[in-house]
């Protein structure tokens, strides 16, 4: 989302934010002539004052979302409608009550402590439902203990489209392969979902440190992101609640993370940060509204799942034909959200697929998506050629590479090994299908054009 980008610590990624969004970069240039001096100026101004304004709003906006997380986590003590912790889980009761079903008993699945990831905690329980003679194998996650990251995954709205996803969209997703949901909750201060242990079926779920997909593979995962445009297509036939680009998290928050990531990113991956990068992000984020509004207008929309690196997916063969064909899933839907097709298709190859193999396989990997969508029953008018998906795909990279560099750019997001690689892939395609270029054809000088 952006799987998926919040820092362990709210503030923490605020605060770096601000520090790179306002401080000055040393530049070596050339004498330049009066009126360009005056340019410069003007423009420098200008640019600070829409940080100001960014930073003010945001400011804002977390203000505005303190006292409702506080009042809402009071109410939720005094009901408990939403467990507080993963540790109440344990209590079957409270298994019961949340999950609509009688539990005889809850226990860790292995005795481990709950793991704390940056913004849930998660476990795998094992739990006796009344009448069943076995253990039901689940994962649970909960909300961060952290109020400040509460408060920013909030603002942000992640817990809240996530849940949203699964109880609207739950059995669609199930048939695309989803893990089956025993219960999704979730309150401003609270979060709560418990959904199937993909251990109990012997999943693999690959990794970008060391898998290298194979074209079928990619192939098979873009058939399953296919299915899920299909079955939502068009703008008309999103399910409701889910993000739309009116309540997805914008411009305003790009432009201070952006500018704070570029920073920390040129500091920490030096020799990933190219002259033309730098660039291209720099002008991603000062023109992102201008990318955004193309990316929200272009043909078609549909639901998409917005975050899927290869870390959510999910792979595995049928425990009782275990030499059947592979078969794939998707997992995480918390950045579940209208957009173009090609913003999965391009998040997926390029953050997932290795960069050489890409660039000999991109083509005919494309092509094998667009086969799909025809398949899965989109309308056959409504899909766009190759040349077309093309030059979607590549407006879609700028706004993916803002996502990227954050989660590799601030330390605590994104292991440093797993963020090279994934930086070091989308550097790769965006100097290769020369985005600035792009950019500049599709949307800067030809934003006026029919789509």
């Amino acid at each position: 989302m952006l799987r998926r980008a919040a820092s362990s610590s709210a503030s923490a990624v605020a605060a770096a934010a601000v520090a790179g969004a306002l401080a000055p970069r040393a530049q070596t240039k050339p004498t330049a002539a009066p009126r360009d001096v005056v340019r410069d100026v003007v423009r420098n101004a200008a640019r600070f004052a829409v940080i100001a304004l960014d930073l003010f709003c945001l400011a804002l906006s977390l203000a505005a979302a303190l006292p409702r997380v506080l009042l809402d986590a009071a109410y939720q003590s005094a009901t408990d409608s939403v467990p507080a912790s993963l540790h109440e889980l344990l209590d079957a009761r409270t298994m019961s009550r949340v999950s609509g079903r009688a539990v005889h008993s809850v226990r860790l699945a292995d005795e481990k402590q709950v793991d704390l990831s940056h913004t849930t905690e998660r476990a795998r329980l094992r739990v006796r439902f009344e009448g069943d003679g076995h253990d039901t194998l689940v994962f649970a996650k909960t909300h961060a203990r952290s109020l400040a990251v509460r408060v920013f995954m909030t603002v942000l709205d992640l817990y809240r489209n996530e849940v949203c996803a699964y109880s609207t969209c739950g059995a669609r997703l199930a048939a695309l392969g989803a893990p089956r949901v025993y219960a999704a909750k979730w309150s401003p201060s609270r979060f709560l979902l418990i959904m199937e242990d993909l251990s109990s079926i012997n999943a693999r779920f690959p990794n970008v440190g060391d898998t290298r997909l194979s074209q079928g593979q990619a192939e098979g995962v873009l058939s399953v992101v296919a299915r899920l445009h299909c079955a939502y297509w068009g703008p008309g036939n999103l399910p409701p609640g889910v993000w739309t680009p009116a309540t997805r998290p914008g411009g305003t928050f790009f432009r201070v993370v952006g500018l704070g990531a570029l920073k920390a990113a040129v500091k920490r991956y030096p020799d990933l940060m190219t002259p033309y990068v730098q660039a291209l992000v720099a002008r991603v984020v000062w023109r992102f509204s201008e990318i955004d509004a193309y990316l929200n207008t272009v043909q078609p929309q549909v639901l998409t799942h917005g975050d899927t690196h290869i870390g959510n997916v999910y792979m595995f063969n049928s425990p009782d034909q275990p030499e059947s064909e592979e078969r794939i899933g998707l997992l995480d839907f918390q950045c579940l959200a209208q957009d173009h097709p090609m913003r999965d298709v391009a998040y997926f190859l390029v953050t997932s697929y290795d960069s050489d193999a890409l660039a000999a396989h991109e083509p005919a990997l494309v092509r094998s998506y667009l086969a799909s969508l025809r398949d899965h029953g989109a309308p056959p008018a409504e899909i766009p050629t190759f040349e077309r998906a093309m030059a979607v795909y590549r407006i879609q990279l700028a706004k993916i590479l803002l996502i990227v560099l954050v989660g590799a750019g601030f330390a605590g997001i994104t292991e440093e090994s797993v963020g090279r690689v994934g930086l070091s892939r989308m550097v790769r395609a965006v100097e290769r299908h020369d985005v600035h270029g792009a950019l500049e054809r599709e949307v800067f000088q030809a934003s006026s054009r029919p789509r």
